[in-house]
């Protein structure tokens, strides 16, 4: 069977999915308003959760 061929880089994207709950973190501290609170929770849940399944991924595609 020929093997799977990687797209990407699984490393760099999970990079991005810290920064993006970086900018979480910041609208939290920073925002003041209750929409800039919903809207830094959902980016770190999110970019929390792309950087760990980038980051699985990485590790699964070594083997």
């Amino acid at each position: 069977m020929p093997r799977r061929k990687q797209v990407g880089n699984p490393l760099a994207a999970a990079i991005v999915g810290v920064v993006i709950a970086g900018m979480g973190v910041y609208l939290i501290v920073r925002g003041d308003s209750e929409v800039a609170r919903v809207f830094g929770t959902l980016l770190i849940v999110f970019g929390a959760a792309g950087a760990i399944a980038n980051l699985w991924l990485r590790g699964r595609l070594r083997r």
